[in-house]
Order: structure tokens, then C-alpha cells, then sequence
């Protein structure tokens, strides 16, 4: 993984945040049902990171993509949704 150590910490306390503030199971849900991914773990994943704060994510898109790309945010993204339940991209409760 190529993210900082401060980037990820970063990057979890927006999705976090997020977490915290939302029913995430009952997001997947919905999602799922409604069909409209090519992978729905992925979709799952990068809907959560642009549920962040646009405030914080905005700067710190700008400060990782100077030497990290997606495939790199989203090895953390996986991370973390490994850390919160979200395996193989079900939501569990």
C-alpha cells in the first residue's frame, strides 16, 4: 500500500465519520437492489468515501493523487470496510 500512514488515518476518520452518521446496511441494501453497478463492492466502498466531508476530502484527493492513484485509495478503502463488516461487499449488521 502505498498511502501515507497519516493519509490513511485521515481517510478513516472521514469514512468514520460517515459510518457513524448513516445506516450503511440499509444503504448496501437499497444499492443492491436497485442494480446500478458493475462491481458492488467497489460501488459500495467509493459511495462511502464521497459521503465524506467535501471540505476534507477535497484537500486530501488533491495531497494523495501527487503519488498514490485509485487503486491505492482503494486497497484502503477495502481495509477499512473489511474493519467494519463490509466483506465482499455485504453490509452485515
Amino acid at each position: 500500500m502505498k498511502i501515507t500512514k497519516e493519509h490513511k488515518d485521515q481517510m478513516y476518520d472521514m469514512l468514520d465519520a460517515v459510518r457513524d452518521r448513516n445506516d450503511l446496511t440499509e444503504y448496501g441494501e437499497t444499492l443492491r437492489s436497485e442494480g446500478n453497478y458493475k462491481d458492488f463492492g467497489k460501488r459500495l466502498r467509493w459511495d462511502v468515501l464521497y459521503g465524506t466531508d467535501p471540505a476534507k476530502r477535497g484537500p486530501w484527493f488533491a495531497e494523495v493523487y501527487e503519488y498514490a492513484n485509485d487503486s491505492h485509495v482503494d486497497t484502503v478503502l477495502r481495509e477499512w470496510a473489511r474493519l467494519n463488516g463490509m466483506t465482499d461487499g455485504n453490509v452485515e449488521r
